[in-house]
């Protein structure tokens, strides 16, 4: 189709014809006057229409066919055939000419086939069948009869795809590459076919097989150089292995190379010699019996200096000469276990700091710098653990360097701080034991999982916290490594080339990749959910959305996969159940998801897949569930299972509420019969006993009057008298703390003002009074009122027996929570720090009886400046039961005699 939407087709013939008005009709001949007969048409990817003429190519204008020069100075003097027209992604055409394959693009012709082949020439024939597809990249598939598959990269090299064994012999009907770089082909009654690039090239011999390989490097030249077993030497010229030398010991032995920066190599072949290899030129340097018969690792430093280590020590080789490098030069043998057992250093990689100085790694897991002066100095990581390898070293270009361990991770070191990243941050494998940087942003790593790529930001990002897991693309099988696992053991195994390929080595040999090749992932492809298994059965579609599960259908397994065509076994995924999972959660390479005991609700099940770069897919599947509930489960039955639980809960509690007011008023009506009783015995006790007293009391007054008597007779009724008053006071004070009715602050502050004047009017001593009994309906239990009577009796009766005073001060007030009653005078007063001084029995009397219930007593005084006796007692006992209970009330009493 042209650009003004004409539908052009060729005979056949060279002619060519146009649809107008659903009917095919040929052009005029002079649309292709100037270009000659047409042998194909194309259309690019702006939508201009090209032809492939028998005078090269055309271009179709709206009326006619315009030449294109095809030399490239724009002369179109030297006319050659064009049997097809291929178009590009990238906006060119691959045109196939007689004899060439050229690529014209903007306008020129860019890039002409490199290795043409004689046999592709005769396949291409116009009388042969040839179908082509663009391999998104700038170049073309191409297939024919007979000769089979060839790519065409966008620089021009023609390789032959159908020279791997492994590639279908059938013929291929059609071809097609996918948005990920695959390419499909149809073959004729076999079916379909995928075609996967592969970026990594295995180094193979002559028969096709991997070449064994031990150790690699590159030359100061840049010949890549290798050793296999028994010290055989090889080297790769223009693309292929070339032996260079035989064994020169058992197959059994190690061998190990090493640029020489003089030119040439090192090789050092395990119980025989250390060599320098030029060219094709070989000499002993030192026979390997100096170094325990092995070495691990070989290096040459910036000042010409030859290192040399393995796990029994350190040598270094100068001018003919070697010795060990141990205590005497600053190399300190390492300290293991809880013990600090001395151990010599196992050397296990040595690489150049760029200052004239050595990185030293180790396999006790420790790290250590030799300086440009011959210092050495040690770091070891505060995660250290005995059994962690330093096995290799490269320098980051900014004093630091990188750490590769055996089952630890990787690690960075730089001023001092150690930073690890392992498998739980998103490494692909614990266990690094090759590293290269190709200078495009990215650090390779040589694994146990395979060889890995990740980029410097995505590092930084990690360790500054920008970050929390790491992305990494991983290369295995399917990338080209004839095994996903890379050697280990010594160094070394991994180079960057001076054309910038990397090689590695793996246990199933060696492989280079360019890492200019290595397109930047596509975006992460979507994911489908396959299939929702319940109880084993397939429902998903069995069942509307959305899908519902009964109550017994708790545990569902919903399986999953990416729509990736490129490497879906390296698919990563990632799922969670919106509405009950926090996050996602990380399933690496599984595609089924099992959820068990799934609570009732409406569920979301998400989830994504992540490229080969790490990125997770910004659309994920999703599918919406619906959890039945079982009838214990639904709202209304907890509706009604919290209303019962309310009503039971109010039943209990007015049940419990009916028996603690029953007690209670069990408890007031027993205080009742108590307070009755109570009153009754004051009033029995009164009436009877205090009127038989008081009648004692007469008689021995009539006694007296009645006439004269003996003197002895008149003592004895004036002691009777006396002893009848006492007797009539001590029963009215039982009497008075009997009662309930007395049971209040304000009967207490009566009894004891009463008390006091009475007392105080029989003795030269005034009395002063300053009572509060506020509030006076302060209830007091009767023991609480005996008890603080009897002790303040006690006090008043000191101060008119021992204080001599004349005035005595007595204050009662209910504050802050207590009942305070003072009882002072300005008599003689007493030192209580006197050495020898024993409080008297009044004064301990009044402590018990206090303490008894609670109360307490303090004592001031001063000698000459009287004496204060402070009763104290709580409003209410913490723990106990109320002996005061707070209620309205007032009135003062002050009075002095």
């Amino acid at each position: 189709m042209a650009e003004d939407g004409a539908i052009l087709g060729t005979t056949g013939d060279g002619e060519v014809w146009r649809l107008v008005e659903n009917a095919p009709r040929l052009l005029a001949s002079t649309a292709y006057a100037e270009s000659g007969a047409v042998n194909c048409l194309a259309r690019d990817r702006q939508g201009r229409v090209w032809a492939g003429t028998d005078r090269g190519l055309a271009a179709w204008d709206g009326a006619g066919f315009v030449p294109v020069a095809t030399d490239p100075g724009g002369d179109a003097t030297a006319p050659q055939r064009a049997i097809a027209i291929m178009p590009v992604s990238d906006g060119g055409l691959w045109v196939l000419f007689e004899g060439a394959l050229r690529k014209y693009r903007a306008g020129s012709w860019t890039t002409t086939a490199t290795g043409w082949s004689d046999r592709l020439e005769a396949a291409v024939s116009p009388r042969r069948r040839m179908v082509h597809a663009d391999d998104r990249a700038g170049g073309v598939w191409i297939s024919t009869d007979g000769e089979g598959l060839w790519h065409v990269t966008a620089d021009g090299r023609l390789v032959e795809a159908t020279a791997d064994p492994d590639f279908p012999r059938w013929r291929i009907a059609c071809m097609e590459t996918d948005a990920e770089g695959n390419l499909w082909l149809g073959l004729d009654l076999r079916g379909l076919v995928r075609v996967r690039p592969r970026p990594f090239q295995a180094v193979v011999g002559d028969d096709g097989l991997p070449i064994a390989t031990l150790s690699v490097c590159e030359d100061a030249a840049g010949t890549i150089w290798l050793t296999g077993p028994g010290g055989s030497l090889s080297k790769i010229v223009a693309g292929a292995v070339q032996p260079v030398a035989s064994p020169v010991s058992s197959e059994l032995s190690s061998s190990l190379v090493a640029p020489a920066r003089a030119g040439g190599i090192w090789l050092a072949v395990q119980f025989t010699e250390l060599y320098r290899q030029e060219d094709e030129q070989r000499r002993v340097i030192l026979p390997m019996s100096v170094c325990r018969d092995v070495a691990r690792v070989l290096h040459e430093d910036e000042a010409g200096r030859l290192w040399v280590g393995n796990e029994y020590g350190f040598w270094k080789w100068q001018d003919g000469h070697v010795a060990v490098v141990g205590p005497e030069a600053g190399f300190e043998p390492v300290s293991v276990g809880p013990t600090g057992q001395a151990l010599t250093p196992a050397v296990e990689a040595l690489a150049d700091d760029g200052a004239g100085g050595l990185w030293i790694g180790l396999s006790q897991g420790e790290l250590r710098h030799r300086d440009a002066e011959g210092r050495f100095t040690r770091h070891r990581p505060a995660w250290l653990q005995d059994d962690i390898r330093f096995s290799t070293l490269l320098p980051d270009g900014r004093g630091g360097v990188w750490i590769g361990t055996y089952n630890r991770g990787l690690v960075h070191f730089r001023d001092g701080v150690f930073r690890r990243v392992t498998e739980a941050d998103g490494l692909i494998d614990d266990t690094v034991c090759q590293l290269l940087d190709d200078g495009r942003g990215y650090l390779w790593l040589g694994t146990f999982g395979g060889i890995v790529r990740i980029a410097h930001a995505d590092l930084e990002a990690f360790f500054t916290g920008r970050s929390s897991r790491l992305q990494c693309r991983r290369f295995g099988r399917a990338a080209g490594l004839p095994v996903a696992q890379c050697a280990w053991g010594q160094q070394s195994l991994c180079l960057k080339a001076r054309d910038g390929r990397l090689w590695f080595l793996t246990t199933g040999g060696l492989v280079v990749v360019d890492p200019a090749s290595i397109s930047e992932d596509q975006l992460p492809q979507p994911v489908v959910i396959e299939q929702v298994r319940v109880g084993g059965r397939a429902v998903l579609g069995e069942r509307p959305l959305p899908l519902r599960l009964a109550p017994q259908e708790r545990t569902a397994s919903f399986e999953f996969a990416s729509l990736s065509l490129a490497v879906p076994e390296s698919a990563r995924y990632r799922w969670r159940m919106a509405g009950l999972d926090r996050g996602w959660i990380e399933g690496g390479n599984s595609r089924t998801a099992t959820y068990n005991q799934l609570p009732p609700g409406s569920y979301t099940f998400e989830v994504s897949s992540a490229n080969e770069d790490g990125r997770w897919s910004d659309t994920s599947g999703r599918l919406p569930i619906v959890v039945e509930p079982f009838y214990w489960e639904t709202a209304w039955f907890r509706g009604l299972s919290m209303l019962g639980a309310v009503m039971a809960s109010a039943g209990i509690a007015l049940a419990v509420i009916r028996r603690r007011t029953r007690r209670r008023l069990d408890l007031l009506e027993r205080q009742g019969a108590v307070e009755r009783e109570r009153i009754r015995i004051a009033r029995d006790l009164h009436d009877d006993l205090g009127a038989s007293l008081t009648e004692i009391d007469l008689l021995g007054a009539l006694a007296e009057r009645s006439g004269p008597t003996s003197p002895e007779v008149a003592d004895r009724l004036r002691s009777l008298r006396d002893k009848a008053r006492d007797s009539v006071m001590s029963l009215d004070e039982i009497v008075w703390a009997v009662n309930p009715r007395n049971d209040t602050l304000g009967a207490v502050a009566d009894y004891l003002g009463s008390f006091a004047q009475q007392f105080f009017s029989a003795t030269g001593t005034r009395c002063r009074l300053d009572i509060e009994p506020e509030p006076r309906d302060l209830p007091v239990e009767s023991e609480v009122r005996h008890a603080l009577f009897l002790a303040f009796k006690e006090a008043v009766n000191n101060v008119a027996r021992h204080a001599r005073a004349e005035e005595c001060r007595i204050s009662l007030a209910a504050r802050d929570g207590e009942l305070t009653i003072r009882v002072g005078d300005d008599g003689c007063g007493f030192d209580q720090t006197a050495a020898g001084f024993v409080p008297g029995e009044g004064l301990r009397n009044i402590r018990e009886r206090l303490a008894a219930v609670g109360g307490w007593q303090r004592i001031e005084s001063a000698p000459g400046r009287g004496t204060t006796i402070v009763l104290g007692h709580p409003l209410e006992r913490r723990g106990g039961p109320r002996l005061f209970a707070s209620s309205a009330g007032h009135g003062t009493m002050q009075r002095a005699t």
